[in-house]
């Protein structure tokens, strides 16, 4: 079994996963190995199944939230494979597995900031929700997750416990599903396709957009400024997770004053520019730009704001 370490200080857990307290980063190193199963997504929307493991991709993602009815640190995920996805799934039947992570602590929840990302869960299991089906997963009671970028790399970016498990069942799954991540996202804008958006009654919606410009006040972001290839998408907070040039998936809410607000429990996922979505938001920029009242906009928001001079006033004798 290949044990990776978490590059932090602590007293190293036996070689055995453990849930726990989520680490950050780990490498890969040689020992005895043990033969775990994977079972695509296809398997699991539809019935009740105990102590599953599977990869995913992140299709959306909530923040961590504190649910007041169970007392517990909340995650929500959406996950896709080869075997259920939007482009697959046939209309009337999920496009997507919907995945609760729970915990005692939001330290021990994933913190999932890219769109396309793989996560692997050991010991879910689904529960019956409504008319679908949902994986339930008490990280403090048997759960364990690791987070791999979704393009490149061995080692996780994030995991629970202190050390998590890497077989060669691991490595062949991690390296077939992310092929199909790649292809998936390439070939589709996945935010128009049938069964992406949950539906919806509230005021909020999903978007993607380009991040423009950060404006301040002082030293604290006041407004960040954004271009979903129509208009300009202004919201009344800083989008943290991104920088002017980043494109973006959020979760958004309208407000009165013609701003949107992002919500405690809403994510917002960075979109890799190679990503079809990206691509085809920046031909509509680019088209947007040859009206020149909106290329002159593009050139205010890119230009710093000039500090106001300070007021030195006069010095009188006493």
């Amino acid at each position: 079994m290949a044990e990776i370490p978490a590059q932090k200080r602590g007293r190293e857990r036996p070689a055995k996963e453990k849930s726990g307290k989520g680490s950050r980063g780990g490498r890969p190193k040689s020992g005895h190995e043990r033969t775990v199963a994977y079972t695509k997504l296809d398997g699991l929307v539809r019935q009740e199944v105990d102590r599953v493991n599977l990869y995913g991709v992140v299709l959306g993602s909530s923040n961590a939230f504190y649910h007041e009815d169970s007392h517990r640190f909340i995650l929500t995920l959406k996950l896709i494979d080869e075997t259920v996805n939007p482009a697959r799934s046939p209309k009337g039947e999920p496009a997507f597995l919907s995945v609760t992570i729970k915990s005692n602590s939001k330290d021990d929840l994933p913190t999932i900031t890219k769109l396309g990302d793989v996560v692997r869960i050991h010991r879910g299991r689904t529960v019956k929700q409504g008319t679908s089906h949902v994986l339930d997963c008490p990280v403090n009671y048997m759960t364990a997750w690791a987070l791999f970028d979704g393009a490149e790399g061995v080692a996780a970016t994030q995991h629970t416990g202190k050390t998590y498990t890497f077989t060669e069942e691991d490595k062949q799954r991690l390296r077939e599903i992310r092929e199909f991540a790649q292809k998936f996202f390439r070939e589709n804008c996945f935010e128009t396709m049938v069964g992406v958006e949950e539906t919806d009654k509230t005021r909020e919606k999903y978007v993607v957009c380009q991040v423009v410009a950060k404006k301040r006040k002082g030293e604290e972001v006041k407004k960040t400024v954004c271009h979903d290839g129509n208009d300009f998408v202004k919201f009344a907070c800083e989008v943290k997770e991104a920088e002017p040039g980043d494109v973006v998936y959020m979760r958004v809410a309208h407000t009165f004053l013609q701003h949107y607000m992002l919500n405690d429990y809403a994510s917002v996922l960075r979109v890799p520019k190679e990503y079809k979505s990206a691509v085809e938001l920046a031909k509509r920029i680019e088209e947007a730009k040859k009206v020149e009242i909106v290329r002159k906009k593009f050139e205010e928001y890119a230009t710093p704001a000039t500090p106001k001079p300070a007021v030195i006033l006069p010095v009188t004798a006493a």
